[in-house]
C-alpha cells in the first residue's frame, strides 16, 4: 500500500484487492478517506476515487458489481459508528 494503515476495509473484485479507509495511529490518530487498488498481476498499488468522508473499522463486501462499505467510525481510536452505508458501482470507480 502507498499509505500504511490499520483498521481498513478490504474486498476482492475480479482478482484485484480494494483497500479503503483506515487509520494512521503513529501520526496523531488520522482517519483516512483514501481507496487503493492492488493488482496481483502487476504487483502494483494505485489510488482510485476516495470515499466522501474518512472512515476506519469498516467492513466491505462486493456483490453484483458493487462495493458495499458498511458502518465504520470517522474518528481514529473511537467506535462512533453512524450506521452509514456507501455503495460504489465498481465499473464507474475502479
Amino acid at each position: 500500500m502507498a499509505v500504511a494503515r490499520s483498521g481498513f476495509g478490504a474486498a476482492v473484485f475480479e482478482e484485484k484487492i480494494i483497500v479503503l479507509g483506515g487509520e494512521i495511529i503513529i501520526s496523531g490518530l488520522d482517519t483516512l478517506d483514501s481507496v487503493e487498488l492492488f493488482d496481483p498481476a502487476t504487483s502494483s498499488w494505485s489510488f482510485v476515487p476516495a470515499m466522501p468522508f474518512t472512515l476506519h473499522g469498516v467492513p466491505a463486501a462486493v456483490s453484483n458489481g458493487a462495493l458495499y462499505v458498511l458502518g465504520g467510525a470517522d474518528e481514529a481510536a473511537t467506535a462512533n459508528n453512524f450506521g452509514r452505508t456507501l455503495i460504489y458501482r465498481i465499473e464507474n470507480n475502479f
